[in-house]
């Protein structure tokens, strides 16, 4: 009986997703390249009935920590050479029509703080009230090495490439992430999402939950350290990690190379993939 209730659960969630992407109008293709999201949350045949850019630029020296928070839209961050931060954020509306569109654009815009030294991004709507629906907000995002990155995103895709960080904390919630060629620690948690973590190095420490994860580390001298705890689900691994299993909770431990960098993963409803290579 416990077991089918918690089947009836996961199938309410997929098929609250499912009636979510439906309802919502989602990403604009404002990226090139191949987007990795595996769910289609583009807007209707690309169209954007009404949109506006805003660009922050802030010199490292006075900024430790970027924190973005994001609801329905795309997320891509990568690495520079430049000693600059520079965001940029297009915020797009389809609407019933472009007069439409034009006017649910007044009601937003991004909102940029900086206390201390911790510089954030957020949708500000003219009214606490406001809903969502057609509205989505992307981000093009610089940084150089150093920083503490915090993302949070729901609805969407986020996409971390040649980025080296004192750390990146993410928050994720339907949403598909790659992160790739990352080094630092690597802190975050995710719920019905798919992630492809792919030639990364660092501490690692993650929490999963009815989602899919790939995590292939970079073979580096340091090694690594593993410590997996899973509740139901599927671990495959390339490294012959000891497991132990009692009734459907799975751990999974053992060491690769010097065994300096601790990957500890907690999961719940999830399949996981592990190699280092």
């Amino acid at each position: 009986m416990k077991v089918r209730r918690i089947t009836l659960l996961v199938l309410v969630s997929l098929t609250a997703l499912l009636v979510l992407q439906g309802w919502f109008f989602g990403v604009g293709k404002m990226f090139p390249g191949q987007s990795p999201i595996t769910i289609n949350w583009g807007y209707q045949d690309g169209r954007k009935d009404a949109f506006k850019e805003q660009e922050f630029t802030h010199r490292k020296e006075k900024i430790g920590v970027l924190a973005i928070d994001n609801e329905f839209g795309q997320i891509f961050v990568q690495g520079t050479s430049e000693d600059i931060i520079r965001v940029t954020a297009e915020i797009a509306i389809t609407a019933e029509n472009a007069q439409k569109g034009e006017e649910r654009l007044q009601e937003f815009s991004i909102k940029e703080s900086l206390v201390g030294n911790r510089l954030s991004y957020e949708l500000e709507k003219s009214t606490p009230a406001q809903t969502m629906q057609g509205v989505a907000v992307n981000y093009r995002v610089e940084v150089p090495d150093g920083l503490e990155l915090s993302i949070k995103q729901r609805y969407g895709v986020l996409n971390v490439t040649n980025v080296q960080a004192e750390l990146l904390e993410y928050k994720l919630r339907y949403v598909t992430a790659t992160v790739e060629n990352f080094v630092g620690s690597l802190r975050g948690t995710s719920d019905f999402s798919h992630l492809n973590l792919h030639d990364v190095v660092g501490p690692i420490q993650l929490q999963d939950n009815y989602s899919t994860m790939s995590l292939f580390l970079r073979d580096v001298g340091e090694g690594y350290d593993f410590r997996i705890d899973q509740n139901y689900g599927s671990l495959k691994d390339n490294l012959n990690l000891e497991r132990i299993m009692v009734q459907n909770r799975l751990e999974a431990t053992g060491k690769y190379g010097l065994g300096q960098h601790p990957v500890q993963i907690q999961s719940n409803f999830s399949t996981i993939t592990i190699n280092v290579d």
